[in-house]
């Protein structure tokens, strides 16, 4: 199988595994406290990784190299993780989903203020395409509208921060090298705060889906760590859009809610934005290799 086919199929994966999981988070953030749930479900993450290492040539898989880039990839994920979780609480899956496809707009806006990039108009034209998608979305009056609205912001700019360092590590780490050191830190700084923000006692079917829910988000991550791997960027980013179908299923089946037209009329505009974005920068790309050519 070629690499860029690998590479989409991870994606397509691990972004249905990550819904699901998104869907498990916002069932449970109704019973359980939101930090003892963002605490809990790393805990068969943790497991799962053990249980693959073997798998990927033992133990020695899981030993990072490059700890500075590894710990800002941590710190990323746990901010991240930890406003998904919060999000969930307080607004639909759909709008949630909708909102982080917001992720590929922040990274050109951040690319001229931190790194100095030039943006032509094609790619602004993405970034307010997109940004009016979201608008849309947030309109005021709407039930998401507010803190969550916000939240699910924020975590689309982590999130988008989170993927260029994945993309980066790549090429000297393991992939599940990465996913254990950022587990990892969710559990040492969870367990270090969440007792002292109240804890339940969860019911028995609590715990299963705790540890559903851990696994899922273990293997969604991991297959797109695969997928940023093995595979470039351009080429598996757009896939990541077919989350959205499934946040709409699972918004239906699980949560009874049904989308209005101005949430699905918004996450069409941030999904046509993000892949004319990236559509641009394929072609960038493209014609800086055949100049090179010359």
């Amino acid at each position: 199988m070629r690499p860029a086919t690998r590479g989409i199929l991870f994606m397509v994966l691990g972004s249905a595994l990550l819904t699901g999981n998104d869907a498990v988070t916002k069932w449970l953030c109704q019973a359980l406290p939101v930090l003892q749930v963002w605490c809990l479900r790393a805990v068969p993450a943790l497991l799962l990784i053990v249980l693959l290492a073997p798998r990927y040539g033992g133990y020695a898989c899981l030993r990072a190299r490059n700890w500075t880039a590894q710990g800002a990839r941590a710190a990323v994920f746990v901010a991240t993780t930890a406003l998904i979780v919060w999000g969930l609480s307080l607004i639909p899956l759909v709008e949630m989903s909708a909102i982080l496809f917001a992720g590929p707009l922040f990274v050109v806006v951040l690319s001229v203020w931190m790194l100095g990039e030039r943006v032509g108009p094609h790619r602004w034209l993405g970034v307010v395409l997109g940004f009016v998608g979201v608008l849309l979305i947030l309109r005021p009056g709407a039930a998401v509208f507010g803190l969550g609205a916000l939240v699910a912001l924020a975590a689309a700019l982590t999130g988008a921060l989170r993927d260029v360092l994945t993309r980066r590590l790549g090429a000297t780490e393991h992939p599940l090298a990465i996913l254990n050191v950022s587990n990892s830190a969710v559990l040492l700084i969870g367990f270090a705060i969440a007792p002292w923000a109240g804890w339940v006692s969860p019911a028995p079917a609590a715990w299963l889906l705790l540890g559903l829910n851990g696994l899922l988000n273990g293997g969604a991550h991991l297959f797109i760590i695969e997928s940023l791997r093995v595979a470039e960027a351009s080429a598996v980013v757009p896939y990541k859009y077919t989350s959205l179908l499934w946040s709409v299923l699972f918004s239906v089946l699980v949560f009874a809610h049904v989308p209005g037209l101005g949430t699905v009329t918004g996450a069409l505009l941030v999904v046509a934005g993000g892949l004319y974005i990236l559509r641009r920068e394929q072609q960038r790309a493209a014609a800086t290799a055949r100049a090179s050519l010359r």
